[in-house]
């Protein structure tokens, strides 16, 4: 991980924080809102190795948790086991076919999606198939399509295949 690296993923993660507090609300679809920096947090954990995934999922979501009204620790929580789950995904080429995109990032968003309603919701009068139907799966949907718009458009340069050093 280079330091060229770090930073660049700090500046995103900054723009997609900002964007998800003062302009995300605008796109809203009956109430429902993607997670954009989880997607970002998916594609880091699926491109990096699993520390510097772990810690960058824990951070990214403990600055979303700071700027948006959650409770503190839960975007850092839910966030951290997606990025655990999704690093068990990676692939030793580095490349991601259509097919395993999308079987992955299905699977790892309605993850994060059940996990963080279901904790968001506790104590609460909701029934949780309520809060499944009205917020979890419309949210990760909509997420779900964000993330195949990103694959398609930046398909080339996020999977490039990783190549063997030899000395």
């Amino acid at each position: 991980m280079s330091v060229i690296s770090l930073i660049k993923y700090s500046l995103i993660t900054l723009v997609i924080i900002w964007i998800e507090v003062s302009v995300l609300h605008l796109f809203a679809v009956y109430g429902a809102t993607p997670d954009l920096l989880l997607i970002l947090v998916v594609f880091v954990s699926l491109r990096e190795d699993r520390i510097f995934a772990l810690f960058f999922a824990f951070f990214a979501g403990f600055f979303q948790d700071v700027f948006a009204t959650h409770f503190w620790g839960l975007s850092a929580l839910t966030k951290l086991i997606a990025a655990l789950v999704a690093s068990g995904f990676q692939r030793s080429d580095g490349y991601y076919s259509l097919s395993y995109f999308a079987t992955t990032f299905s699977l790892l968003i309605f993850l994060h999606e059940l996990l963080f309603q279901f904790l968001f919701s506790l104590g609460s009068e909701i029934s949780f198939w309520r809060v499944m139907w009205r917020t979890t799966v419309p949210d990760a949907v909509y997420s779900f399509v964000i993330a195949l718009i990103v694959y398609f458009l930046f398909q080339n340069h996020l999977w490039k295949p990783k190549t063997v050093k030899l000395r």
